[in-house]
């Protein structure tokens, strides 16, 4: 170098290119440093000062473009990675030219440098777009809250994506670069390989994590083969089971949830792959246990008080768990106050980097976790978010309370969750009933805005939903033509009647067996528990936020349109409450009666819904579930509604729910006469559609 200092003092410039080529190749060539990088070097070390564009000219007059771009790089090292999956070694030629397979290991390295030292957080701008509705995971926002089945019970549900047109893609081989495998290797070189291959896991492994922490999980599991699939959906949801339990008996019991305490090994997600049948149900009735038959009303307590039973808390002093049986209740006693103060998702970050919850290594899975535990560090508004939708999960009131007012008193801000809408479909009439509701009222204005979600449904839809979640065989798609086929309601893991939740052992089971979806044997009909909580929240919704059934908000579900003439046919809310109970007459439970949806008609008009507005109606496309050919839809009141689906159903229905629909009529006629209407009767709605009297139209 001190040659060319003394060379180039007082040679012209365009001479002095020539003498510091050796140098500029060295830098530029050899290690990679990008032009302003080389120029910087040149100048300090040489005092040669030049513009970008004059190096720019000069690489390409010297024919350095030849070198190997970043995206070719990239792409050869995502084709020796798909090989290496299949045991082959590879050599690649890129324009004629062997590439060096240190420059690959470099490239790789700085990748891998940069994630690590620039760390994403959870609250990116990049959201999950596709993954939960193809994945059919609810709650598509979140990172953590989304992963509440085994692989075994999400393969059930979603098949197609567990197919072979659904594995992870073969990096395509572009027309300039050259792949062979390699006759036997060389020491030397078989450890160089050896060295690459490290690199290009603990590469894909952080990339990966980036995928799973940017939101973009079906991505994610498109780049995994079966095998790293279905160890990072059991890493996860063991992760969500641990959240979940920790967020339920947060306060009492246990103070830290470890992998033994879980127990998820009863869950079965040890078993082979291979050995999981899940074609056949038939094993449900004789191996699964079932839950209580038998449901109980709810004790109502203030919600919004944070006091203890002082005859149940612990000494102040107690900092051991040695008295505690994780698997006996009774053993439990309420937390020290100094316990309560710790930072449930500070806990939460520290479990992912200790890997404490989880039965599986963090050798065995193929994405970085301590990337993911790092990017939790950083997002204390997001892991706040997280452990806020866990406690609603998990039915624990005052945790729940305490966790908004510290993110209302943090961040000035709503969460970014649906909050309301994840209270109505985890509710438990058994415990919780409807103080979740009023737990979230209390603290939360609930406007517009939170009450429709993205999907469309409003709050006291996913109540609908819930009803119908627990009390029949119907669906998600049954209610929304968008929703894939066949997919489950958001809070299938509670029953709204407290039999189980995503800690009882029978459902456990369940999904040991690979079961999505509760059986129906399991359910019974729209039962007391279920109306009391179920009113109970409309009643609490109408009281912190009496304007919102002033609105006239259309209901998000049964949405249809005319393929003839366009028109979008939505409900109201009264609307779509009748279209629930036409679900529950047809898939409901034997013994279903309706009192139900009587309770509900009956609260909702008592707190200010408007009970005699017209929606556009079809009775074929909703009875009979198909696209409209021709335009049979027309403007009709809650009772016009109700009667004409009547005369349908009343010939193909069990007994028992034959009153209840006469009682509904009777209601919703009822109101009609009080809003001034004509009372509609069978005769008149006979004559008004030109029907025959002796015989059904349809």
């Amino acid at each position: 170098m001190a040659g060319y200092k003394s060379l180039i003092h007082d040679v012209p410039f365009d001479k002095k290119w020539d003498i510091l080529q050796p140098e500029i190749y060295r830098l530029y060539i050899e290690q990679e440093e990008t032009l302003d990088e080389v120029g910087k070097a040149m100048m300090t070390l040489y005092g040669f000062n030049a513009s970008l564009h004059q190096y720019k000219y000069r690489i390409k007059k010297w024919g350095w473009l030849e070198s190997i771009p970043s995206a070719k790089k990239a792409q050869i090292l995502r084709i020796k990675q798909s090989r290496a999956s299949e045991g082959k070694s590879t050599t690649v030629a890129y324009k004629g030219k062997t590439v060096d397979p240190n420059k690959l290991r470099r490239y790789a390295k700085e990748i891998i440098r940069r994630h690590k030292i620039d760390v994403p957080s959870f609250s990116s701008e990049y959201e999950a777009w596709s993954a939960d509705r193809f994945l059919n995971l609810h709650h598509e926002h979140t990172k953590f809250l989304k992963w509440s089945m085994p692989y075994a019970s999400v393969v059930k549900q979603q098949p197609p994506f567990f197919n072979e047109s659904f594995q992870h893609a073969i990096a395509s081989t572009p027309s300039d670069i050259m792949v062979e495998t390699p006759p036997d290797q060389v020491p030397d070189d078989q450890i160089g390989i050896f060295s690459l291959a490290l690199d290009l896991q603990e590469k894909t492994a952080v990339e990966r994590a980036g995928l799973f922490v940017a939101g973009f999980h079906e991505e994610l599991m498109k780049s995994m083969d079966l095998s790293e699939r279905r160890v990072t959906i059991e890493w996860l949801h063991e992760f969500w089971f641990y959240a979940f339990k920790s967020a339920k008996h947060w306060g009492q019991g246990p103070r830290f949830w470890t992998a033994e305490k879980l127990r998820h090994w009863q869950l079965g997600l040890k078993q082979p792959f291979e050995s999981l049948d899940f074609d056949s149900e038939e094993h449900v009735e004789t191996d699964l246990a079932s839950p209580f038959d038998l449901c109980c009303w709810s004790i109502h307590e203030d919600p919004t008080s944070q006091d203890d039973d002082s005859e149940k808390t612990e000494s102040s002093n107690r900092s051991q768990e040695s008295d505690v049986d994780p698997q006996d209740e009774t053993t439990w006693l309420r937390w020290p106050e100094s316990w309560k103060n710790t930072s449930f998702g500070g806990q939460l970050t520290a479990s992912l980097s200790s890997n404490c919850f989880s039965t599986l290594s963090i050798g065995s899975l193929s994405m970085a976790t301590q990337h993911i535990a790092q990017a939790a560090k950083v997002s204390p508004k997001q892991m706040l978010q997280e452990s806020i939708g866990f406690g609603i999960m998990g039915g624990n009131g005052p945790f729940v309370i305490r966790l908004i007012r510290e993110y209302l008193q943090t961040y000035q801000t709503f969460p970014d969750i649906d909050l309301f809408h994840m209270a109505a479909a985890y509710l438990n009439g058994a415990t919780v009933c409807c103080n979740m509701m009023i737990a979230l009222t209390f603290d939360c204005d609930l406007n517009k805005e939170q009450y429709v979600n993205a999907d469309g449904y409003t709050v006291v839809d996913s109540l609908f939903l819930s009803i119908l979640k627990a009390h029949s065989t119907c669906t998600l798609s049954d209610v929304d033509e968008n929703a894939p086929h066949h997919s489950s309601f958001p809070g299938e893991q509670v029953d709204s009647c407290g039999r189980w939740d995503a800690d009882s052992s029978c459902y456990r089971d369940l999904l040991a067996l690979g079961l999505p979806c509760v059986p129906f044997s399991w359910k019974h009909k729209f039962c007391h528990t279920s109306i009391q909580a179920v009113v109970h929240c409309i009643g609490n919704i109408a009281e912190y936020s009496p304007d919102i059934f002033g609105m006239d908000i259309p209901s998000g579900l049964f949405i249809k349109r005319c393929v003839s003439c366009g028109a979008r046919l939505q409900l109201s809310q009264l609307h779509a409450l009748i279209a629930v109970a036409v679900l529950l007459t047809s898939f409901g439970c034997k013994d279903e009666d309706l009192f139900g949806i009587i309770a509900c008609i009956l609260c909702l008009a008592s707190v200010g819904l408007e009970c005699t507005s017209t929606s556009n109606v079809s009775i074929a496309a909703l009875l009979e579930r198909h696209e409209l050919t021709i335009c049979d839809h027309r403007d009709m009141r809650p009772s016009e509604f109700a009667s004409e689906v009547f005369l349908v159903l009343q010939h193909r229905c069990f007994d028992a729910v034959k009153p209840g629909w006469h009682i509904i009529l009777h209601i919703l006629r009822r109101l009609d006469l009080e809003a001034g209407f004509e009372a509609i009767t069978d005769d008149l709605l006979f004559e008004h559609n030109g029907w025959h009297t002796t015989r059904s139209p349809w």
